[in-house]
């Protein structure tokens, strides 16, 4: 039996929550079949010091500790997929993931880094491969981050609980950001948007960035908010429903902060509500509203200077 049939029978004999050894590999190049939860796949030892955690379409790969019957605990790196469907697929990514290759040369680059071999293999079998957008996140949080300094109260959605990105008492936010050195248009998504209670106040945040190794990051974001007294269960939960699951590369991507701009959105400032169409209302047969702001020439205020 091949390395690739070996998986794939054991898919189906793997108790749950365990794991089952694969024969045929030489010493000090184990792997395993495993099931956790509703995943299935394979997995092999790192370093403790590996820590990873990322999805392409029914497949994840992330690391774990693992317990064995010994009271031995493993660091493992694992390749899972919820699809029960797509086994005999599967199986080949897998055989694959923990084939040692000549003199061990295979496994040693896949510990050293799992990231690269995670996107040598994401890429060839996606058609189209959408990066996340950190920048957008980061934003958000120097916001909370500012407001908390200010000694606001705000509290951030991350667009997942409201229309706005954080309300802070009787003000919300909405922030926007860039990496375009040179850009400054806003893009507004929905009719909604840049409307608030008449009685609160909305500003809209402009942060422009740019990817460097000297800049701050999503988790170097989310210590500094601890520091400052946000409470971090909440702020994970926010993350884990934007995608951002912690160990994952988006949330260690750093950006350097190059401008910072408060704009207060009132009466003067361009935007599209419902107000804006006859009788207040929309046709009922437009369904979405996207629209671009330019924001050269509106005043603001220079929050980097504060």
């Amino acid at each position: 039996m091949d390395l690739r049939e070996e998986i794939r029978s054991k898919f189906a004999a793997c108790p749950p929550d365990d794991g089952v050894p694969i024969s045929g590999l030489a010493p000090g190049y184990e792997a395993w079949v495993v099931k956790r939860d509703t995943e299935y796949g394979v997995a092999v030892r790192v370093s403790d010091e590996i820590n990873i955690s990322e999805r392409f379409s029914s497949v994840r790969i992330w690391t774990s500790a693992f317990r064995d019957k010994n009271n031995e605990i493993y660091h493992l790196l694992l390749l899972t997929c919820h699809d029960d469907q797509l086994r005999l697929e599967f199986s080949t990514i897998c055989a694959q993931f923990v084939d040692p290759g000549a003199d061990g040369s295979e496994r040693k680059k896949l510990i050293s880094d799992p990231l690269d071999w995670w996107r040598r293999w994401r890429d060839l079998l996606g058609n189209s491969v959408r990066e996340k957008s950190p920048h957008a996140v980061l934003g958000e949080l120097l916001t909370t981050s500012k407001l908390l300094e200010l000694g606001e109260k705000p509290e951030w959605t991350g667009g997942a609980g409201g229309v706005n990105d954080i309300v802070c008492g009787s003000a919300e936010y909405e922030v926007k950001s860039t990496t375009m050195r040179y850009d400054t248009v806003a893009t507004i998504s929905g009719q909604f948007q840049l409307k608030h209670k008449e009685t609160d106040t909305l500003y809209l945040v402009y942060c422009r960035f740019e990817e460097s190794s000297a800049g701050i990051s999503i988790d170097d974001m989310f210590k500094r908010l601890e520091c400052l007294g946000y409470n971090a269960g909440t702020l994970e939960k926010t993350l884990l429903k934007l995608g951002y699951e912690p160990g994952s590369y988006a949330r260690r991507r750093k950006y350097r902060l190059l401008e910072m701009r408060r704009y207060i959105v009132d009466d003067h400032f361009p935007r599209i509500t419902p107000s804006s169409f006859k009788d207040g209302k929309m046709h009922p047969a437009i369904i979405h509203l996207s629209y671009k702001i330019n924001l050269a020439g509106l005043d603001y205020e220079d929050w980097m200077k504060e």
